[in-house]
């Protein structure tokens, strides 16, 4: 790919293909220069054909070799005098493998079909038609221009081959590709030799060291320490290599587990979170509905809610029935000691395990709730009044009614509820 006009006054264009550069010309005091031709090839193709770039003393031309072919890439300026502009056509070499393409800034008129025709339209008739040379705008892209801008079109670059030597198809010209330049795009496709077959590598020499070097104590001090400092790189990137290996199956085939949240509950589940969060979201806009005051909107939301309620509800107690099921199951299948021992962790878990202890050790703690029991029945408390009624808190033995066997039987026979044994259910 030929691209004229780049101002490019060094290094490279920032791609992996391979490039051939005519470096743009920077004149005194100025911003940037002007001018200048890249051609980017792509890789497949410069590793199937050996491809040479041709010196030339003037700035406007970049000339490639391929094989037997020669490409000549022109850019001249509209500000480059007559005889400038022959000297730079008439150095260029030809033959029956020779291919012209750019911008030549020179317009035809009618035979390319442009409008009209500029100074430079004789020299340049005379120079292809001595030359036999075949211009393709003529024939494949009659009356197209080249050049858009603001001001007018123009036709003014070109392709010219030998003609019948070198079968160029597909010529055209891109009314709606210009990258951002007032020139268009020109592609067309030419029909080159089948690259031939690679040599195949020579045979190298047989590597050979001085071994006897190795019994000079120095170097063989200096042989075992380099083996073992890159040895253990080595080593260290062997095993990245394996722990990445290993990781990348294990995802691949026993595949990453979720981190439950631990405020779920055993029974919730993803699916249960997301019907939950959209019920949530459906319930928020019927809510918001209403300050619209319409009611056919809110009856419509409400019964999307609704609908959402029943289903996560339906879900959740599918996943509990599910569970218990599972669990059941599990009871009936399992070995009775492990049995034994859940139930001994669910009571150890559910039971009230509070017990007092004391800095001075478990002795002091026994002495301590001995002395408090002690103060408790002592009978002593009965004398401790309310500071607010002044009555004392509990009652003396001389004050408290008895009950009397015929009170107790009534009371049995009458308040009780019948069909029903003593004691907690």
């Amino acid at each position: 790919m030929f691209i004229t006009e780049t101002y490019l006054l060094r290094n490279d264009f920032k791609t992996h293909w391979t490039q051939q550069h005519t470096y743009a010309q920077q004149p005194a005091n100025a911003a940037r220069g002007f001018g200048g031709i890249s051609c980017l090839i792509h890789p497949s193709f410069s590793s199937s054909y050996a491809i040479h770039k041709l010196s030339f003393t003037n700035p406007y031309t970049l000339s490639l070799k391929i094989g037997s072919y020669t490409i000549h890439c022109l850019y001249l300026p509209p500000q480059l005098s007559l005889a400038e502009v022959e000297d730079t056509l008439h150095s260029l070499t030809i033959d029956n493998h020779t291919i012209f393409l750019g911008d030549f800034n020179v317009r035809l008129g009618p035979i390319t079909g442009d409008t009209r025709t500029n100074i430079r339209h004789e020299l340049f008739t005379q120079w292809y038609e001595t030359n036999n040379l075949h211009l393709w705008n003529t024939t494949e892209a009659y009356k197209q221009p080249t050049y858009q801008s603001t001001n007018g079109s123009s036709i003014i670059d070109f392709i010219l081959t030998p003609p019948a030597h070198l079968p160029v198809h597909d010529f055209k010209i891109h009314t709606e590709e210009s990258f951002g330049s007032d020139h268009l795009l020109v592609t067309s496709s030419i029909s080159l030799p089948t690259a031939p077959a690679p040599l195949p590598p020579p045979n190298q020499c047989r590597l050979q060291w001085k071994l006897k070097r190795l019994d000079d104590l120095d170097v063989y001090k200096l042989y075992i320490d380099t083996f073992t400092q890159q040895s253990q790189d080595i080593i260290q990137t062997i095993t990245d290599i394996q722990t990445l290996q290993s990781y990348t199956q294990i995802e691949e085939i026993v595949l990453q587990s979720s981190l439950r949240p631990k405020h779920w509950k055993w029974f919730w589940t993803q699916e249960l979170e997301d019907l939950a969060e959209e019920k949530k979201k459906q319930h928020i806009s019927w809510r918001k509905s209403l300050r619209y005051q319409d009611d056919l909107r809110s009856a419509a939301l409400w019964k999307q809610y609704d609908k959402l309620n029943q289903k996560f509800k339906t879900k959740l107690s599918q996943r509990r029935s599910l569970l218990w099921k599972q669990f059941c199951d599990e009871l009936r299948t399992t070995d009775k000691n492990n049995i034994n021992r859940y139930i001994k962790r669910r009571f150890k878990s559910t039971s009230n395990n509070t017990r007092y202890t004391s800095p001075a050790g478990p002795q002091q703690a026994v002495e301590d709730i001995k002395c408090h029991l002690e103060t408790v029945f002592s009978g002593s408390h009965s004398s401790i009044c309310s500071p607010t009624t002044g009555s004392p808190y509990l009652e003396s033995a001389s004050t408290v009614t008895k009950f009397d066997s015929t009170q107790i039987y009534s009371t049995i026979l009458k308040e009780l509820p019948s069909r029903k044994a003593p004691g907690s259910d």
